[in-house]
Formats: structure tokens, C-alpha cells, sequence
């Protein structure tokens, strides 16, 4: 089975099916209309030559036609090959050429200049907008023909072994890999993510990019379960798309959630004599939160003072998610526990999630009758978890990838007797959650023999609200040290109150930790590390090969 015969269901569907914004108009599409539209693609599609195991690429933000061009690309048992709609110059040839590309839908002509000479397949381009010289717009192309009576219904079914996708890892070094994913893990993923938790009566808002698994996963299950999805008009509409479209489930990564958090918190430092009621509700928030997190039942009183605290504060809070949200999904990276609880409180339940591209996305996930602060769930479906000696988490599931594609030494690197090698160290809690503790290649070895764990480091340092991103820098070295990305908020303080402040978190930080683990020394740059300038992935975490080379000189100066 696959995702091709959950379309064919599409037309016995009631009700809406997508959302989508037009020049800043909300619009619906009921599933007849959906599944017409993706007739038409798929149609267009076979018209200019695309065929079984046809490679077609993708580079554009998350929209209706990317999902479109993806349902009717797996139609015709062809493979859809996504690109980041910010990927350089040297990414985007590099993906053309290793995959064999021959087609490639484009954002709009300006991204022409993108692809160059270094293109040695010669892919032909189609714009999602307008048609440019012999580039093929979106218009025309929907318009190459109208498919017979039944000929979508008559396609060769695709078989469920073969290529589906190849997606591209962002990666913290080197040069993307492509992980190849069939119908099997596809359909393993859909059906098993989501099976606990919804259902076609929800909805969903998404923004996150398609050339992204984990966007992709969101997508893909709407079209199985039937659920409505509505897409955003992309990350800096965010919040307005969320009261506009009001989902009752929200995927996301976790700096929209610590964004969400930091605007929160500046709006109280500025409430004045209100901040008092916002502080008062948020502890009565708390008090019902550690009832909930053991499942014991609220006391009248408080039940009754929680009721006021919503009104006055909490229900706020909760609208700045559309004000319907049953829960919502973090992945991607790890979310600062503290972030996790403080939505609790406010009665935000945010489940988080683990997996990799290479897993098809999730391999676990806490549901909301189980699941623990600090951990990322429980396994789903027929996922088998084993921890080796070193502590690195080995995956056995059908949602693990074919391989890396014309990487064989690559994939006999991860792939042992049908165990994939995550990469990540973690381990199993007593009631059956994972806890993922650090990535095994970044852990750090001081010239003293001990192991220092970054993320640990990070996640307790970005606790500052002047703090972006930590680069930690130790390995071979006889201690730790961390260079601090700023931010906007830091430039508003003298030096010296600057310096005194992050010296007071660091030294607060140090006292968590073991004396082999504590950051000596630190610098500081309010440079930006973005995706743009290629110091984060797509994902957001950061390129530590990148950033270590960056700023060598800064780093090596704290040892002098």
C-alpha cells in the first residue's frame, strides 16, 4: 500500500480539506477539488516526460503545489528529490547532480541563478510562478492537457519496495546526504506517528519545510488520516496564521517554542502593576500542573482559582495558538525542559518527539496519557530501541532508510545486521521513555581523559535570555570553554554590565556541574549564526566544524 490509495479515497471525504493563503486571503479547497488538483499535476506531470523512478526536485518554501507536485510525483512511481528553498549555490548542483535529476520546480525565475553551469544533468526547470523565456510557469504547465476519464484511477500502482524520496540530511559537515526512503518506510511512519493521537476531525498549520522529514511527515499524514491542514504563509506570519487558522495540533521545532516563550516573558517585564496577576496565575498554573504530571486529581480550591488564573491570563496565552490546540509536537532538536514546563503551567501540552531523516522521522514520541518532561517518549509502533556499551542509540523499524544513496561504505557505516546507528547517546527510562543525553561524534574529550557532553552545556547556558547560541570547544584540551553568540537584548547594556551579568550565568551554570565539565573561560560575538550565512542547518543547531574554523583564533586565544 501506499500513499497513492489514500488519494483514490479523497473524493468519498466531506468537509475541507486545505487552508491556503492567496495574496493574504485565507481560501479552502474541499478533497474533491484537492483530488481533481492533483489529477491535473499528475497529468501535467506525465505530459512533459516524467515516468517511473524519474527523479524530480523540488527547491521552494512550503505552499499547496509542493505538496501537490509531491502527491502526484508518488503517483506516477516517480521520486521527489526536495532542496531547501535556502540552499547555496554548491548545495542545490550538489543534489541536481548526485541524484540525477531531470526535472526541477523552481520558487520563482530568480532562483535561475542559482543553478549554473555546474548543473551536468541539463535539468529541465519549471517555475511555480511565471513563465520566463523557456522556462515553463506554473499556468502552462497545469494546462499541457486534460487526463481521460479514469486514467488517474488506472495508473500502475507503485510498488511499496521502490524509491520513493531521496532526502537530502542538512548536516553539520560536509556535503549532503541522500537518504533513501520507499513507500514502505513512508507508510510504516503515517501510520504508526499518529495512530494515538488523530484523527480526521483535526487540523494542523504548517510551515515547516517540506525538504524538511519532519514537514514532510505532517503532510504525508494529513493525506492518510484525512485530517485538515492548513498552510502558513511562512515563518514570520506565524503567529497570525495560528489565530487565523486555529489547529488543534501544532508541529514545530523548538525555537518557535522558545520564541513563543521569549515574547511572553517581555511582555510581562512590561505589565507593570499587572505583572503581579500574570505571576499569581502562573503559580496556580504550576500547582495543577504537578497534579496533572502524576495524574492525581485537582483540589475544588484550587480547580476554582485555576478557573480565574485561565480567564484573567492563561486563556491569553493559549490564544496565541488559535485557542484550540488539544497539543502540540517539538522536534527536530532538543526543547529546553524548562520551555516544556512553562507551557505546561500555562496549560499548553507540548509532547516531544525523536528521530532522523534517516528514520523516516519519528521513532518515538510522548502521548498525552504518557510522557515525561526531559524525555521524547515512548517508541511507536514497531520500533525496537537498543542501547549499546558506548551509550549510542541503535534503531531497528521498517521506517529505517533503504541507504544513503551511491554511498554503500556510507550505509555499512550506520546499517549492522539490520540495526541503525543513530549517532545520539541517550537512555531508557524506568517507564519506558528515551532520554537523549548528547550526539556521540560531538562529545568532548579533555586532555584529562574525561567525556563532556555539549548539549548538556548548551541547553543550561541558552537559559540566559541574552544568549542565541554556545559554541562549546574543548576537545584535547585541558578544559572547556564557550564562545556565546548574543542577542539583540545584549547591545542595550553597558560592557561592563554585559560582562557581569554573563559572568554571574556562567558561574550559576558551573555550579550544576561536575568540575571537569564547568566552562573556564568565555568570549562573546554578536555576529549572527544563521542559516543564511551557513553556520546552522536548516534545523537550526549549529555547524560546529563551521563555526570552530570560524572563530579558531578566538577559541585557541582563551587557552593562552
Amino acid at each position: 500500500m501506499t500513499l497513492y490509495h489514500s488519494l483514490l479515497n479523497f473524493p468519498t471525504r466531506s468537509g475541507v480539506s486545505v487552508e491556503y493563503f492567496e495574496n493574504g486571503r485565507l481560501k479552502q479547497l474541499d478533497w474533491n477539488k484537492y483530488y481533481n488538483l492533483i489529477r491535473q499535476v499528475t497529468f501535467s506531470l506525465h505530459r512533459v516526460g516524467v515516468q517511473k523512478q524519474t527523479r524530480v526536485g523540488i527547491m521552494a518554501n512550503t505552499c499547496l503545489q509542493w505538496g501537490l507536485l509531491d502527491m502526484a510525483i508518488q503517483s506516477l512511481g516517480a521520486v521527489t528529490v526536495p532542496i531547501y528553498h535556502n540552499s547555496t549555490a554548491d548545495e542545490i548542483n550538489h543534489i541536481l547532480n548526485d541524484s540525477g535529476s531531470q526535472f526541477l520546480f523552481i520558487q520563482n525565475v530568480r532562483d535561475l541563478t542559482l543553478i549554473t553551469s555546474q548543473n551536468q544533468k541539463k535539468t529541465k526547470i519549471i517555475s511555480l510562478h511565471q513563465q520566463v523565456d523557456d522556462v515553463l510557469g506554473w499556468n502552462e504547465f497545469m494546462e499541457l492537457g486534460t487526463p481521460e476519464e479514469n486514467w488517474f484511477e488506472s495508473l500502475e500502482v507503485p510498488n511499496d519496495s521502490e524509491l520513493a524520496t531521496i532526502v537530502y540530511t542538512s548536516g553539520t559537515t560536509g556535503q549532503p546526504k541522500g537518504v533513501c526512503l520507499s513507500h514502505i518506510q513512508i507508510m510504516s511512519e503515517v501510520e504508526e506517528a499518529f495512530s494515538w493521537g488523530i484523527s480526521s476531525e483535526d487540523k494542523t498549520l504548517c510551515f515547516l519545510p517540506l525538504a524538511h522529514v519532519l514537514g514532510r511527515i505532517e503532510y504525508w499524514a494529513h493525506i492518510y488520516w484525512g485530517y485538515q491542514l492548513a498552510f502558513s504563509e511562512g515563518i514570520d506570519r506565524l503567529r497570525k496564521n495560528l489565530t487565523q487558522c486555529k489547529p488543534t495540533v501544532f508541529i514545530a521545532v523548538p525555537r518557535v517554542f522558545e520564541k513563543f516563550y521569549e515574547a511572553i516573558m517581555a511582555q510581562m517585564e512590561s505589565l507593570g502593576l499587572r505583572r503581579k496577576v500574570f505571576e499569581w496565575a502562573l503559580l496556580v498554573g504550576k500547582s495543577v500542573s504537578e497534579y496533572t504530571l502524576y495524574q492525581r486529581k485537582v483540589p475544588l480550591q484550587l480547580a476554582l482559582e485555576y478557573e480565574l488564573a485561565d480567564q484573567l491570563v492563561l486563556s491569553q496565552i493559549k490564544k496565541a495558538f488559535g485557542g484550540r490546540l488539544r497539543f502540540a509536537i517539538s522536534g527536530g532538536a532538543p526543547l529546553n525542559p524548562q520551555i516544556t514546563t512553562f507551557f505546561h503551567n500555562c496549560g499548553i501540552l507540548i509532547l516531544e518527539g525523536y528521530g532522523l531523516t534517516e528514520t523516516t522521522a519519528a521513532i518515538c514520541v510522548g502521548r498525552p496519557t504518557q510522557y515525561v518532561i526531559g524525555t521524547v517518549g515512548i517508541p511507536i509502533g514497531d520500533v525496537q530501541i537498543k542501547i549499546a556499551e558506548d551509550g549510542e542509540i541503535l534503531i531497528k523499524s521498517k521506517k529505517v532508510m533503504m541507504g544513503y544513496y551511491n554511498l554503500p561504505d556510507e550505509t555499512e557505516k550506520v546499517l549492522n545486521n539490520g540495526w541503525f546507528s543513530t549517532g545520539d547517546i541517550g537512555e531508557m527510562t524506568p517507564t519506558g521513555e528515551l532520554r537523549i543525553t548528547d550526539r556521540k561524534k560531538d562529545l568532548i574529550k579533555t586532555s584529562g581523559g574525561k567525556y563532556v557532553a555539549p548539549q548538556k552545556l548548551e541547553a543550561l547556558i541558552t537559559e540566559s535570555p541574552l544568549i542565541q547560541h554556545v559554541l562549546v570547544y574543548g576537545d584535547q584540551k585541558k578544559y572547556v570553554v564557550v564562545l556565546l553568540s548574543l542577542k539583540d537584548e545584549a547591545a542595550l547594556l553597558s560592557e561592563d554590565e554585559l560582562s557581569d551579568r554573563l559572568r554571574d550565568h556562567i558561574a550559576q551554570v558551573n555550579s550544576q556541574l561536575a568540575s571537569y565539565e564547568t566552562v573556564k573561560k568565555f568570549a562573546t560575538t554578536q555576529d549572527q549564526w544563521t542559516v543564511e550565512n551557513g553556520l546552522l542547518t536548516p534545523s537550526l543547531k549549529t555547524k560546529r566544524k563551521k563555526l570552530i574554523n570560524k572563530y579558531k583564533s578566538v577559541l585557541e586565544s582563551l587557552y593562552e
